[in-house]
């Protein structure tokens, strides 16, 4: 090889370690589960305001001198603010404290799960600047989160929110963060309430609360006991009454009908209901001195025959 065609060679690999290098400085992709932020300072010179162009997850591209790019996951970010200091991402007791309807004071712990909206990625940008996902849910998510569950409690009682309505404060504080997040471009997934700390005297009026409404219940209950009781003697003593009335009507015509026979005397329906019992024997009672007897019916009807007692 001559010295012509080595000063040559020499030359190319000069020039490809140069593209290499400045692509290796100046060539940046996305990675897949991000989205990225082109940010153009040199055409935001005069607005004083950058250029932003949003690049999707997978893309390569050139970031020039002046320009810079920024990245952020697109999957599920969570922010947790509890009071124990093993579950949440704070320092110290991170639950949100908040006043109640009446003022008194109630600490409540939350978590939430936001992602960014890819497609509003440039204008979240421009809201938080050289902000990374952790900055972004520490100062904008946190404080948004604290607000909305300050609004919320604000509505309810303390005895309503750690007790019966605890599901339905959970569901305003969703109500009220999920578009206050949409307006600084954060997506919310899902928020939950977590554990609710009351000072003792706030719980012991739970407890007392609890207890009355226990005894309020228990009193409900015997009074509906006691008018179902009364209930039932009342419809025991009509179904009594319907069966007397009933045997009555029963007795009336079986009485109508042996008058009717009897040719409608009353003396013969005495004898009747005399004889309807009678067993056959005439009774006897002593009338004179010396002890004799005589029966004490002196009529039959025809065809009836006596049989006397036994004389003494």
């Amino acid at each position: 090889m001559n010295s012509k065609n080595y000063t040559l060679l020499v030359i190319v690999c000069v020039v490809i370690i140069v593209v290499l290098a400045l692509g290796a400085m100046f060539l940046r992709r996305v990675s897949p589960g991000n989205v990225g932020v082109l940010i153009d300072w040199g055409q935001g010179t005069v607005s004083d305001k950058p250029v932003i162009t949003p690049v999707m997850p997978g893309r390569f591209i050139i970031v020039y001198p002046l320009q810079s790019l920024a990245m952020y996951p697109m999957s599920l970010q969570s922010l947790t603010m509890v009071r124990s200091e093993d579950e949440g991402q704070g320092t110290g007791d991170d639950s949100v404290d908040c006043k109640d309807m009446t003022g008194i004071k109630v600490n409540v712990d939350i978590t939430v799960l936001w992602k960014v909206m890819p497609e509003q990625i440039g204008q979240l940008f421009l809201n938080y600047p050289n902000r990374d996902i952790r900055q972004i849910s520490d100062e904008m998510v946190r404080r948004i989160a604290r607000q909305s569950v300050a609004d919320a409690c604000g509505q309810y009682g303390f005895i309503d929110i750690a007790g019966v309505k605890r599901l339905e404060f959970s569901m305003k504080v969703a109500e009220l963060l999920q578009p206050a997040l949409a307006d600084n471009f954060i997506e919310m997934s899902d928020v939950s309430i977590g554990e609710v700390y009351l000072l003792p005297e706030q719980q012991q009026a739970i407890t007392n609360k609890s207890i009355a409404e226990q005894q309020a219940l228990q009193a409900q209950f015997l009074l509906e006991q006691r008018k179902s009781e009364a209930e039932a003697a009342i419809a025991e003593a009509q179904g009594t009454k319907q069966v007397q009335i009933l045997q009555a009507e029963g007795q009336a015509e079986a009485i109508r009908i042996v008058m009717e026979q009897l040719g409608g005397q009353t003396d013969f329906y005495i004898q009747y209901k005399y004889l309807e019992q009678w067993n056959g024997v005439v009774p006897y009672v002593l009338v004179t001195s010396d002890g004799q007897e005589f029966p004490l019916i002196t009529s039959l009807p025809d065809g009836l025959i006596p049989t006397p007692t036994a004389m003494p």
